[in-house]
């Protein structure tokens, strides 16, 4: 059986793709486990942070407006330890950095400010209102957004919610990508053969899954074969949410992936985009879970990958990973041998000045494989000319 190409448009393969694929359900989670996951929900402050005013040095606390001579010290405030009960205008609390201050002070005067007599001190100078302390609510106030839905938890993130108490988050759910090579010409680089193709694609392609928020796991090498090959998908079907082939038309002109995917009788969505690079990209799904199938050249591949496995990550995590895009300015005239219909990729080198973020373009023949380690992003671009000066989108590779 010979691969059936029909290009379509990215929007209808997009469409096609959201109808056949659903959502993992959300999950809940540990906040210490969570590190590196991203949030799907929002999480806001419960209470004031701090919830009581915090003193920012050693010394005493005491009411500002109380101004007598020498304040008794009756007691100790320390992390962990806040003082309580009823003070009077000539009392003050020792408190510690970092303690809170006891219910009726309102400011911390340093311990070098002061003048220690026994149990009681006298303040050298002018009691400032407030003074060395953090009021009730500076970082958070109650209600307040802490970390939105769609961020990333960092390890510094985890640790703050666990000191607010937050010790569960809902995340959304991992996504695993299978990657399999496909071709009798592939040898590991460690197995060279003269004449032979050392398979270095798959480096790529588990490089950006991971830098996409993927899984991905690496499935090796299996050659033309379609009995080989169908056993190689139905094993990465049943360890991941995603399987892609990369290459497997090395045969003639026989679509060895295609043949497969039709043995194990999986339902092909579409094959072929009108994109370039990247126009053999397919997907079929077996029993829910989707089958990418990629070119063999690496230019392609990585597009594929991206714009195709990166929409189907979105899909499948409820919208919880989806690729990093930034906006930049051309800085030079581009002409594009575009076909009518058809969407072009534009590599591009990007650099900073000032606050404006600049696309340099790099012109690309098929089959020249430095490009994409060269490249720090690229755009999808319908118009055949583009002018200096142009804003575009820009999807990231890293």
């Amino acid at each position: 059986m010979h691969s059936r190409i029909n290009r379509i448009s990215l929007e209808e393969a997009f469409n096609l793709l959201l109808q056949e694929i659903r959502a993992k359900p959300l999950e809940a989670m540990d906040v210490e486990s969570a590190v590196g996951r991203v949030l799907a929900e929002n999480i806001v402050s419960r209470e004031d942070v701090p919830k009581w005013p915090i003193s920012e040095v050693d010394g005493y606390a005491l009411r500002a407006d109380s101004r007598i001579a020498t304040y008794t010290i009756v007691g100790k405030s320390g992390p962990g330890e806040r003082f309580s009960g009823p003070l009077t205008d000539a009392q003050c609390i020792r408190i510690l950095t970092g303690s809170y201050l006891p219910e009726g002070t309102d400011t911390v005067v340093p311990q070098e400010d002061v003048v220690i007599d026994g149990t009681s001190i006298a303040i050298k100078g002018e009691i400032p209102p407030a003074g060395s302390l953090m009021k009730s609510g500076y970082e958070y106030k109650k209600g307040e957004l802490i970390a939105g839905q769609g961020s990333r938890i960092t390890p510094s993130m985890a640790a703050f919610l666990m000191y607010l108490r937050i010790d569960r988050v809902l995340i959304y759910p991992t996504i695993s990508v299978g990657i399999i090579s496909v071709g009798s010409e592939l040898v590991t680089i460690g197995k060279w053969i003269d004449g032979k193709v050392v398979n270095s694609n798959y480096v790529s392609l588990m490089g950006s899954a991971r830098s996409m928020g993927l899984n991905p796991k690496n499935f090796g090498i299996v050659r033309d074969d379609v009995d080989e090959i169908s056993e190689k998908i139905r094993t990465a079907l049943r360890k991941c949410d995603i399987v892609v082939m990369s290459g497997g038309s090395s045969v003639g002109d026989t679509d060895m992936v295609f043949e497969a995917l039709h043995k194990i009788k999986s339902k092909y969505i579409f094959h072929g985009l009108k994109l370039k690079p990247g126009r053999t990209a397919g997907v079929a799904i077996m029993n829910g879970k989707p089958i990418v199938s990629v070119s063999g050249n690496i230019q392609a591949a990585t597009i594929e990958l991206i714009i195709v496995v990166g929409e189907i990550a979105r899909l499948l995590s409820g919208g919880g990973l989806t690729v990093k895009r930034m906006t930049c300015m051309i800085d030079r005239d581009v002409e594009l041998n575009t076909k009518p219909g058809y969407k072009n990729i534009l590599w591009l080198k990007l650099y900073q000045i000032g606050n404006q973020f600049f696309g340099s373009p790099l012109m690309a023949r098929s089959p020249m494989r430095s490009i994409v380690m060269r490249a720090d992003g690229f755009s999808i671009i319908e118009s055949p000319n583009l002018r200096r000066g142009e804003n575009i989108e820009t999807i990231l590779l890293n």
